[in-house]
């Protein structure tokens, strides 16, 4: 296979350290937040992926013991085109996935996290280890959402757009004021018997248009 063949996936990441207080939640889904919509995220994606984040960083804390309690739990946020990626890495004794993630009953203490996690978002993995867990979760982007990387040809592409609307709103006022001078000037040779003064103010307009026609050559073509 050759390395032109190879998909390649470029992402814009934010990785992040969490104490593990539940009042420091809050605050870090909200960065990520304007992280994933300075990226074009849509307010789906933004919404599930702030709520997912919420419920898996909450279980996180809640279910640590002591000493693990002390190291931060690591989150990271990728965002490609196609895709965003969540991942949560914590340090409590971990679990076993269920198979199919159903809503507990009414009576139930624990799961509901679990469920709405899986309801949020497209794809969720549970990676149990020895004093770490990783909790992956994946949101399929919006198709009409622009990538980020095309931002800068979209801008490109408004800036020239802009100059066109100039430089069309420049030639239009040439040509007025030409016209303009042309009736000025017939004007005012019907009413005036001093040839000398007016084709001095002739050779004035004349001076003015020819500066005007200098200008917009001088700006290029649209």
């Amino acid at each position: 296979m050759s390395i032109e063949s190879i998909p390649v996936s470029r992402n814009t990441g934010l990785r992040l350290s969490l104490a593990c207080d539940l009042g420091a939640v809050r605050p870090m889904t909200k960065l990520i937040r304007d992280f994933l919509q300075e990226q074009g995220a849509g307010k789906e994606e933004l919404q599930a992926s702030e709520l997912a984040l919420a419920e898996a960083c909450n279980n996180a804390i809640k279910y640590v013991v002591a000493p693990a309690s002390q190291q931060q739990i690591e989150v990271e946020v990728l965002c490609g085109n196609e895709q965003l990626e969540l991942r949560v890495n914590d340090h409590t004794n971990g679990f076993e996935w269920p198979r199919q993630v159903e809503l507990p009953d009414l009576a139930a203490e624990t799961g509901r996290g679990l469920f709405l996690i899986q309801s949020v978002m497209d794809r969720v993995q549970y990676f149990r280890g020895s004093g770490e867990n990783c909790l992956v979760m994946q949101k399929k982007r919006d198709g009409h959402v622009a990538p980020p990387n095309q931002h800068s040809e979209l801008e490109r592409r408004l800036s020239e757009s802009e100059k066109i609307i100039r430089d069309m709103a420049e030639e239009l006022s040439f040509c007025y004021e030409s016209l303009s001078a042309i009736f000025r000037c017939s004007a005012e040779l019907g009413k005036s018997n001093d040839l000398e003064d007016f084709a001095r103010r002739l050779l004035g307009d004349l001076a003015q248009i020819t500066s005007a026609v200098v200008r917009i050559s001088q700006s290029g073509p649209w």
